[in-house]
């Protein structure tokens, strides 16, 4: 997550283009967690489990060589995997 923050503030002041992929870096780092955390959220039975491992989820991510590794090396997940 300190990556993706030191290329946000890296990309401040600079062209618009920059600020556009900085927040197109963001999102990927969103969905990583998400991704590298899918197995604790399909895990809960109830939406308050959901929620809880939602607000806690920021306290088990140490390992942020591994959450850019599930950003930018994973193959890309797209919406036709999921459609029957």
């Amino acid at each position: 997550m300190a990556s993706a923050l030191s290329l946000w503030r890296h990309s401040q002041g600079k062209a618009a283009a920059t600020v556009l992929l900085a927040g197109q870096v963001l999102f990927r780092y969103a969905v990583a967690i998400l991704k590298y955390m899918e197995t604790v959220l399909l895990s809960t039975c109830c939406s308050a489990d959901l929620n809880n491992a939602m607000r806690y989820i920021g306290d088990s991510l140490h390992d942020a060589d591994r959450l850019a590794q599930v950003a930018f090396v994973s193959p890309p997940l797209y919406l036709s995997q999921f459609v029957c």
